[in-house]
């Protein structure tokens, strides 16, 4: 048997072009990929929270992208807030005859570098993390909109009634409603 040791990324690649080398029509029986698993020590949990991730297609792949996109968003208003204020400052300040205006330009410009490095070139275990708990958050939102969906409240105080059933939140007071719908 050989000793060599495969990285993660080496172990993919192998296992790929030797399931394109198998003879059926690259499809594998959920007991071969199991049984796969528990040879490269996957243990059967993992496993089948792997394939519901791949059969919610693959949903951290477009949280990263996600996060990454709402990182640049930030970073690019960060960026326009910096411009318009550094040239109201720069032209009070020239108008002034000072040139004290390149302090909070210096100063702001080294927080909009630091902006543009992790909007630009993050690291891995951020876009991960940043991707995690935005799934998270869908998910809980998700979670609490179907439950709001199925729900009835009814609460009242003073002149005001609010009911909240089927999605809809209906606020009254007196003969006057106000109706807003869900999605």
């Amino acid at each position: 048997m050989n000793s060599k040791k495969f990285t993660n990324e080496e172990m993919q690649a192998i296992l790929q072009r030797a399931m394109e080398r198998r003879s059926h029509a690259g499809e594998i029986s959920y007991s071969d990929l199991s049984s796969t698993a528990q040879e490269l020590g996957i243990d059967e949990h993992d496993l089948e929270q792997a394939i519901q991730d791949h059969l919610d297609g693959g949903g951290i792949v477009e949280a990263r992208k996600q996060w990454i996109r709402s990182k640049r968003k930030k970073f690019y208003e960060h960026l326009g807030t910096y411009l318009i204020v550094n040239t109201f400052l720069a032209g009070m300040s020239l108008l002034s005859g000072g040139y004290w205006f390149i302090f909070p330009l210096f100063g702001w410009g080294i927080a909009i570098a630091l902006d543009a490095m992790g909007a630009f070139f993050p690291d891995e275990e951020k876009i991960e993390r940043g991707a995690e708990r935005l799934l998270r958050k869908q998910k809980t939102s998700k979670k609490l909109e179907s439950e709001l969906k199925n729900s009835n409240v009814k609460a009242k105080s003073g002149k005001y009634s609010i009911n909240i059933s089927n999605g809809k939140i209906i606020i009254t007071n007196g003969d006057k409603h106000f109706e807003i719908n869900g999605k």
